[in-house]
C-alpha cells in the first residue's frame, strides 16, 4: 500500500496531541492541514471519515510551564487547550472529534486498557535514565558529557526510581519488523528508522513517581501516574468512534500524520502496547512529516522561535496559509518563509476575485472521474495539484476561460483544498 487506498468503508485520521504548554504554532497548522485535506478528498467520494484533533494534558513539562506563568497547572493547562480547541474555526479544520487527555474518561480508559493486560507482561524494576522535560523523553544513561539536550540546549534530568514496566522479547520486536513491511509508511526512511528504534529495545516504562501532583493516576499502584506520553499514544484507541474495536475492523482504514521527530512513538511505542493488548499493532497508513525550520534549525515552543498561528492569521487568510504549508515535499523539512505566503495570497485573492463566484454556482466536480488530480492526492503530492491551481489562476481571467478538464480540476480543487464551510 504505498499509495492511499480507496476501498474501505470507513476512514479514521489523527494528527499527533500536542504539549499545551503555549498557543498553536506552524508546524501544528502545517500537520492539522495534511490530515485535514485527506478528510475532506475522502468525504469527497462519499467515505465516512473520522477526522481526530486531540491534547496532551498530562506531561510534567505543563507543570514546570505553569510554575513560570504563576498559574495554576490545570488553568494553565485549560487555558492552552481551549486554543487549540479553537482552532477548527480559525483554520478551516474540519475535525469529527477533540479528544483531551486530562478528562476523567480518558484515565479510566488507560487504566481499563492496563487491566485487559496479561499480568505476566507487567513487572516492577529500577529504572535508570536520563529525561529531557522538554522532549518529553527518556533517553537511557549512555548519553556523553556535558549532557544537554541538542534540541533545547537544556540538562537533561536524571530519574532513580522503581517503576512498572512491560516486557519486551524477541518474539515482539520479530512480530513488529515483520507488521512493518505489511503497512505503508512515509517516508521511506522512516521504515529503516522504525527498524532501528525497535531493535534497540530493551525495556519499556510506563509509569513515573506522581512527584508533581499532575496526571494520570495508575490505579493499580496510586504512587504512580502513566508516563504521559504512553497516556497520550492510547488516545489514539480513546478518540476512536469505537475505541478501540476499530483497530480490529478489517473496514476501517487507520492514518496516522505526525511529525518525523516522534516516530518512535508512532512505529514503535504504540504497536508495542498494542501487541500486549492483543490488538493489531500498526495502523494501514504511518505519515511522518517533515518540520518547519527557522533559518535551518528545528521551530519548538520550547526554543521560543515558533511562529505562531494567531500572529500569521492577523496578516493571512487561513486559505493563503494552508495552501502555503501544503505547498512542499509533505515528507521533507523546509525553512519558513513569508514571503512566498505574500505570493500565495495575491494568486488566492484574485482566484476570490475573479473565479469564485462562478465557482459557487457551478455543479459538483465529477468524483467518479479519476484523474491527476486524485492521483497526486493518493501519492500524497498535494504540491502537484496547488501548482496547477497557482499556474491556471495566474494564466486565465476567469472561469468562463476554463476547459471542461480545468473545470472540473478547479471545481475539485476548491472542493478539498478551499472549501472551509463544509465538510
Amino acid at each position: 500500500m504505498k499509495r492511499l487506498i480507496l476501498d474501505k468503508k470507513s476512514y479514521i485520521i489523527t494528527i499527533s496531541p500536542p504539549y499545551v504548554n503555549s498557543a498553536p504554532h506552524i508546524g501544528y497548522a502545517f500537520e492539522a492541514a495534511i490530515a485535514d485535506t485527506l478528510a475532506r478528498y475522502l468525504r469527497f467520494l462519499g467515505k465516512t471519515v473520522t477526522f481526530i484533533g486531540s491534547t496532551d494534558d498530562n506531561s510534567f513539562k505543563l507543570v514546570e510551564a505553569a510554575k513560570r506563568a504563576g498559574m495554576d497547572t490545570k488553568a494553565f493547562v485549560d487555558k492552552f487547550a481551549a486554543e487549540y480547541a479553537a482552532l477548527p474555526k480559525k483554520l478551516g479544520l474540519s475535525y469529527d472529534v477533540f479528544y483531551r487527555t486530562a478528562t476523567k474518561e480518558h484515565g479510566d480508559f488507560v487504566n481499563s486498557l492496563i487491566d485487559r493486560i496479561d499480568r505476566r507482561q507487567i513487572y516492577k524494576d529500577r529504572f535508570k535514565s536520563y529525561f529531557c522535560i522538554d522532549c518529553e523523553q527518556f533517553f537511557g544513561l549512555d548519553i556523553p558529557e556535558p549532557r544537554i539536550c541538542p534540541i533545547h540546549n537544556k540538562a537533561y534530568s536524571f530519574f532513580d526510581e522503581e517503576n512498572y514496566f512491560l516486557k519486551i522479547d524477541d518474539s515482539d520486536k520479530e512480530r513488529l519488523l515483520t507488521e512493518l513491511t505489511s503497512k505503508s509508511i512515509f517516508p521511506a526512511k522512516a521504515l529503516d528508522l522504525s527498524r532501528e528504534i525497535i531493535a534497540g529495545y530493551k525495556s519499556f516504562n510506563f509509569t513515573v513517581r506522581n512527584r508533581y501532583d499532575w496526571g494520570l493516576v495508575f490505579k493499580q499502584d496510586p504512587e504512580y501516574v502513566f508516563y504521559s506520553s504512553f497516556d497520550a499514544v492510547l488516545g489514539y484507541l480513546g478518540s476512536c468512534p469505537n475505541q478501540d474495536a476499530d483497530w480490529r475492523d478489517p473496514d476501517t482504514c487507520l492514518i496516522q500524520n505526525f511529525g518525523l521527530d516522534i516516530l518512535k512513538f508512532h512505529s514503535a511505542y504504540l504497536p508495542l502496547i498494542m501487541l500486549k493488548l492483543g490488538l493489531s499493532p500498526l495502523p494501514d497508513y504511518l505519515l511522518a512529516h517533515g518540520l518547519i525550520q527557522a533559518n535551518g534549525a528545528k521551530m519548538s515552543k520550547s526554543k521560543n522561535n515558533a511562529v505562531s498561528v494567531d500572529d500569521l492569521l492577523k496578516k493571512f487568510d487561513p486559505a493563503s496559509l494552508r495552501l502555503y504549508l501544503l505547498r512542499h515535499d509533505l515528507f521533507a523539512d523546509f525553512d519558513y518563509n513569508e514571503a512566498e505566503i505574500e505570493k500565495i495570497h495575491l494568486i488566492y485573492n484574485k482566484f476570490i476575485d475573479k473565479f469564485l463566484p462562478d465557482v459557487k454556482k457551478a455543479p459538483r466536480p465529477l468524483a467518479a472521474r479519476p484523474d491527476l488530480f486524485d492521483a497526486n492526492i493518493c501519492s500524497f503530492d498535494f504540491k502537484a495539484n496547488i501548482d496547477e491551481f497557482i499556474d491556471l489562476i495566474e494564466k486565465k481571467d476567469n472561469f468562463i476561460d476554463l476547459d471542461p478538464a480545468q473545470t472540473n480540476f478547479l471545481l475539485k480543487f476548491f472542493t478539498v483544498f478551499l472549501s472551509f464551510d463544509t465538510k
